[in-house]
């Protein structure tokens, strides 16, 4: 694997632990260290799903190189898919989950980022994204 190529999955896979250990905390009692930071700021938690979804999205577009798939007629981005699962199923647990709250308001948010941030890789040049 070239050194642009390391360097990407290193990112986009220590990014994701980054956001597992983050769900790991809210989802453990007495153990969520990020959630006075994030109520400290206006609409921190809406802000937070935004940014951490999709910068964590735009990380793995790059790293798949903008990829996309077909559904029907309709080409989206293979990372924004994955991200789009993911975190549909993450927030749906949470209904099962007494530390958690569902929130609709959340998952847009999530969405938000996915689509905002996530397709910022459209904007590379294509010849920069084959570099990774």
């Amino acid at each position: 694997m070239g050194d642009k190529k390391w360097m990407i999955w290193t990112l986009t896979i220590g990014f994701a632990l980054l956001l597992g250990f983050i769900i790991y905390t809210a989802n453990s009692p007495g153990k969520n260290w990020f959630g006075p930071l994030v109520a400290a700021v206006p609409y921190g938690d809406k802000v937070a799903h935004f940014f951490l979804i999709g910068t964590m999205t735009l990380l793995l577009n790059i790293a798949l190189k903008a990829r996309s798939i077909k559904f029907g007629s309709v080409k989206l981005l293979l990372g924004s898919v994955i991200m789009f699962f993911i975190v549909t199923v993450e927030e749906f647990t949470q209904l099962w989950n007494d530390n958690r709250t569902f929130d609709w308001i959340d998952m847009s948010f999530n969405y938000l980022g996915i689509l905002v941030l996530g397709s910022l890789v459209l904007l590379f040049p294509s010849k920069w994204r084959s570099k990774f």
